[in-house]
């Protein structure tokens, strides 16, 4: 069958025959249900925020800057209609090309963003930053990597590749479209009648003053405008020389502030200090009613175990600087006394040097070690904290299944660090552990080996009952089970590792790094994470009660949380002698 023939075939046969015959008997209609359709496709492009949640068509409301860009065209649709019966050549007057494409490229480049902005409420519960999340992306790219079936990771490239430029297209063919459509009068009134009537709406549409999140999505009763949020973007980008001197400043009050006490750590008698950071132990597990009955049972089981070992045990909350996710800026906040908010803090920080724990447990006589199983590539680049010793993943020598992202079981880290380490040294040791096992999207959990003998290099992983879950970055609806089932695990091995081998007077510091993902946390923009403070020497704990922690292991939800910068300073000044006297 010759192409024209399949052609006509295929047209005499479906619903596109009725649909042309339709345009031919009423084209003012449809030329007005073409224009109704490509208005909402912009205003869709302009307003969706997905993956975050909104209300069912609320990215359909008529948007201020489409309702802008629609009233030029029909200013230059009317001037080349109206205007030819006065002014020879008018009836040409048409919008540019160039600016249609134009138009295409930016409602590409606001879609992106309105993509990385729902991305930055939905598991950070703040706003995108196109200066200080662009750089990330590559770790987002990763982060998918490691999360997801290779089979999915790949198809979401192959769809980039397709959709970016759809987009373009899309959006040029809608401006054209757009354009086009309103040079006739119904249309103009069609399109003036809808914002008179929304403009109406908007003088009784409540100011939302309490809530941020409806103010930066509303206009009235409009959809917003992107310009304010693009605009704010643009002018911390243009006062980037201002805030690296704000950073300048953080760094050197850190500086003053850790160097104010002798920094000898002399008090902790050459006790071994063991730092363990949990991810995403966060302060939704004690305010959430869903984790209220799981966590008062583990933390009843924490608290007997310990008393039993002869632990006292001090708890309080901290605040992050930062929520659900980027759990680096947290640790070098910790380890410098820097509040490290975002990348650009963490590069300033990383570039200015600061000394922070690490540089006065090294001058103390500490041999220092921090264990990063989720550290997969080699690290470049200056060296922030200046460990004697980093174990990252590799140097593990797992041998077991990964879980989702976490590369290897806290267990494991546990276990293999006080083989290779505690057992090993004679000098004090400073030792930072970053666990990895509680780390979205929680879809695949080990199980707790009894034998710590059989774990070695975690091939026994391998022939387990490990714990699944039907949780994925795209589905996080009911992953808050998976999640504290993960923090149960960890802090569940925690609790074995201190009874069956930490038998002298170690002072441990377990604490979070950051709240979970929005997801989870219902975007609370709550920020704080659970401190545990234990030593079989009460003389350390109390010197952290003095401070405001409260003995046990549940933390008071009532007391103010300092932040996590504070530590550092606090800590050195509590296990350091003072300073001798000018003069002496």
């Amino acid at each position: 069958m010759p192409n024209s023939h399949r052609f006509r075939w295929l047209t005499d046969n479906i619903a596109w025959r009725k649909v042309s015959a339709w345009v031919e008997r009423y084209p003012r209609t449809a030329s007005g249900v073409k224009f109704l359709l490509c208005w909402s496709l912009v205003n869709v492009l302009l307003d969706l925020r997905a993956p975050n949640d909104e209300a069912p068509g609320s990215y359909l409301l008529p948007s201020v800057d489409a309702c802008v860009l629609l009233g030029i065209f029909a200013l230059v649709g009317m001037l080349s209609v109206y205007g030819a019966r006065r002014v020879a050549g008018l009836e040409r007057l048409r919008v540019p090309l160039v600016f249609h494409v134009l138009v295409g490229i930016a409602l590409f480049v606001i879609r992106i963003f309105r993509v990385g902005d729902g991305i930055a409420q939905t598991f950070q519960s703040r706003a995108a930053n196109l200066f200080i999340d662009a750089p990330m992306l590559s770790e987002l790219a990763r982060l998918l990597y490691t999360t997801m079936p290779l089979y999915q990771f790949v198809g979401v490239g192959i769809g980039l590749v397709i959709v970016v430029p759809a987009l373009v297209f899309l959006g040029y063919k809608c401006s054209r479209s757009l354009a086009e459509q309103l040079r006739a009068p119904s249309n103009v009134i069609v399109f003036a009648a809808v914002v008179g009537c929304f403009a109406i709406a908007s003088l009784f549409t409540p100011v939302y003053k309490d809530d941020a999140d409806a103010a930066e999505r509303f206009s009235g009763a409009f959809a917003a405008s992107v310009v304010p949020r693009l605009s704010a973007d643009w002018r911390a980008f243009g006062d980037s020389r201002e805030l690296a001197a704000k950073r300048g400043d953080r760094v050197i009050e850190a500086r003053r502030t850790l160097e104010r006490s002798s920094g000898n750590l002399s008090k902790l008698g050459g006790a071994n200090v063991l730092l363990v950071i949990v991810e995403s132990y966060g302060a939704t597990l004690l305010t959430n009613p869903f984790y209220t009955e799981r966590m008062d049972k583990l933390y009843a089981t924490l608290e007997k175990s310990f008393a039993d070992d002869g632990y006292k045990v001090a708890s309080t909350f901290l605040d992050s600087p930062t929520n659900g996710g980027f759990s680096w800026l947290a640790h070098a906040t910790l380890l410098t006394g820097v509040r490290v908010m975002n990348q650009a803090d963490y590069k300033f920080v990383t570039n200015a040097e600061p000394k922070g724990l690490v540089h006065f447990f090294k001058e103390a006589g500490y041999y220092t070690i921090t264990a990063e199983p989720g550290t997969t590539r080699k690290v470049t680049g200056p060296d922030l904290f200046k460990f004697d010793t980093r174990i990252s993943a590799a140097r593990f020598g797992y041998r077991g299944p990964r879980y989702a992202w976490a590369t290897m079981p806290d267990q494991l880290v546990l276990d293999t660090v006080h083989r290779r380490a505690i057992t090993q040294h004679k000098d004090p040791l400073f030792i930072k552990y970053a666990l990895v096992s509680s780390h979205g999207p929680w879809a695949l959990q080990p199980p707790v080996i009894d034998d710590w003998s059989k774990i070695g290099n975690g091939e026994i992983y391998n022939h387990v009952d490990n714990v699944s879950f039907p949780t994925s970055w795209t589905n996080l609806k009911a992953a808050q089970g998976p999640y504290i089932s993960s923090i149960e695990y960890t802090l569940e091995v925690i609790r074995r590792y201190l009874h069956e081998f930490i038998k002298d007077g170690s002072l441990v510091i377990i604490l979070g790094d950051h709240q979970p993902t929005g997801k989870i946390t219902n975007r609370s923009k709550d920020t704080r994470v659970p401190v545990h403070i234990l030593s079989r020497n009460p003389e350390f704990v109390s010197k952290f009660i003095a401070r405001g922690y409260i003995p046990g292991v549940r933390p008071d939800l009532n007391r103010p949380a300092r932040g996590m910068e504070t530590f550092p300073g606090d800590f050195l000044e509590d296990f350091s002698d003072p300073k001798p006297a000018k003069g002496h």
